[in-house]
């Protein structure tokens, strides 16, 4: 009995490392308005514009929120392009100058940043699209800066989920020219995934797989990746 307690509580560190280990603090942001985003296809290249666009400049507007769950505000973020965006073939993601990024609680938290497009993707289920955008935000500047440092170092990483008006598909636009228009569903801005929280998940594991060998009588061989 005394090792059947042991190993529950075992299996309870490891639970508890990891739920610790993953609360964080993140930016969600919410939908913007249909046709927002548009691909825009032109003899064999296709060119991103995030929102409304006036002499070369780009701006994405929409409804935000943070967790944990700080005072409620007239929450909101921006998304502000200059310049060239390109998506290639293969779904990475290129563009000339840097995309900036701002978030407002209105009630006095900010988070600012530059963010890098990675890639697109878009993989179809059930006749309809799974469309992400993947992103880096780098250069974290505003009150909740030091939050997201302290939990993943001096990134954020983003992956925002699109949906393209009519079901299109935005890689037909490179052997025809058209323009697929898209809004964000949803977005999660989350600090960059720290080591450690493999680190302390794999510690709990280990102690698991110790009290299992104690109760066999034989070693038990356990993989754990850090």
């Amino acid at each position: 009995m005394r090792k059947l307690l042991g190993l529950f509580g075992g299996l309870a560190l490891a639970l508890t490392l990891c739920s610790a280990a993953n609360a964080q603090t993140q930016v969600s942001l919410g939908p913007t308005a249909n046709g927002s985003i548009a691909f825009i296809g032109n003899s064999g290249n296709v060119g991103i514009n995030l929102g409304s666009c006036s002499a070369g400049t780009c701006t994405l507007q929409g409804l935000s929120a943070i967790l944990p769950p700080l005072p409620a505000g007239p929450d909101s973020y921006k998304i502000v392009q200059t310049g060239a965006i390109s998506l290639a073939s293969n779904g990475s993601v290129t563009q000339a100058n840097p995309i900036s990024f701002s978030y407002n609680s209105g009630t006095g938290w900010t988070l600012t940043g530059t963010l890098q497009l990675v890639n697109f993707i878009q993989a179809g289920a059930s006749g309809l699209f799974n469309d992400n955008l993947m992103a880096n935000l780098s250069n974290l500047g505003g009150t909740l800066a030091s939050s997201f440092i302290s939990q993943g170092g001096p990134n954020a990483v983003t992956s925002i989920t699109i949906v393209v008006q009519s079901g299109a598909n935005v890689f037909n636009l490179f052997s025809t020219n058209g323009t697929a228009y898209a809004h964000i569903s949803t977005a999660a801005i989350v600090p960059t995934p720290e080591s450690s929280t493999l680190v302390l998940f794999g510690t709990g594991l280990l102690a698991v797989g110790f009290l299992l060998w104690r109760r066999a009588g034989t070693p038990v061989q356990q993989t754990v990746a850090l």
